[in-house]
């Protein structure tokens, strides 16, 4: 596998860095990313210096999921502080995997104070993925799901979960039900009168108007069984208030091509840049 750069932001209440000392991270994160047409998931959990990392993709070459699991540490190099994965684990086989090339992360501290992390590969080759915190066992569950991880043998550290808070009837609180990656091109941001759409909810409308209806698609594209009924995309903006759109892709939405990650609960929807 092609190592890949890993874009991952985080706050310094989670992330701490003192000069010529190792980082030190705690926290579980689930990242998502693509690399040509295979999406890859992710799941990182890192407690102090050092931590885990589980990673799965379709292998083309196998026609087959492939899950892997590997050990993650902070090491110190003439570029500065890595975060290098060793020891990959065939999931499933229960065994190392030598064919799969051990993600090596790199960090850089923004003038916001925040981090962006990078996997980069030999020929220093970008891909930017979402990212979100871990902050109860459903939600470890459901992304582990996603990657098709048995969550009760992951063996995830419990002692890096928040309390898991009450249930109520919150929207939010709920997990999603499915999840699919779309590329918002220069289509999907005008309407069928020519006009340019000027809110992220009616640009994903119309990219899923463009999908079903009109056979419009990027090649990112993937489908939904949702929004393929009209009356539902009707109910997309309200969905989109009571959900969330991730700060860094309402820009890139409203004023570039992004490719988004959008996860379907119940009655909202939350939105991730990719």
């Amino acid at each position: 596998m092609r190592k890949i750069i890993v874009y991952f932001l985080l706050t310094l209440a989670s992330f701490s860095v003192v000069a010529e000392e190792i980082p030190s991270i705690k926290g579980i994160y689930g990242v998502a990313w693509r690399v040509g047409f295979i999406t890859y998931r992710g799941l990182l959990a890192m407690e102090g210096s050092k931590g885990e990392m589980w990673v799965s993709f379709f292998d083309t070459s196998l026609n087959q999921t492939r899950k892997i699991k590997m050990n993650m540490r902070f090491i110190s190099s003439s570029s500065g502080h890595i975060l290098a994965g060793y020891d990959p684990i065939n999931i499933d086989a229960n065994t190392m995997d030598t064919n799969y090339s051990p993600d090596n992360l790199m960090f850089n501290v923004l003038p916001t104070g925040k981090f962006e992390l990078f996997n980069v590969n030999d020929n220093g080759v970008a891909a930017k993925i979402t990212y979100e915190e871990i902050t109860t066992k459903s939600e470890l569950n459901e992304v582990l799901g996603e990657m098709g991880v048995n969550s009760e043998t992951s063996n995830v550290p419990i002692n890096l979960f928040k309390s898991e808070p009450k249930r109520t009837a919150s929207v939010l609180s709920e997990e999603a039900s499915e999840s699919y990656v779309a590329r918002l091109g220069i289509k999907d941001h005008f309407n069928s009168k020519g006009e340019r759409l000027s809110s992220v909810a009616a640009i994903i409308r119309q990219d899923r108007a463009n999908f079903h209806d009109l056979n419009v698609r990027d090649s990112e594209d993937e489908s939904d069984s949702l929004f393929g009924n009209k009356t539902n995309r009707e109910h997309l903006e309200g969905m989109l208030n009571r959900g969330s759109v991730e700060s860094s892709a309402k820009e890139d939405i409203l004023n570039g091509t992004p490719l988004i990650l959008v996860k379907i609960y119940k009655n909202s929807i939350k939105v991730y840049a990719q």
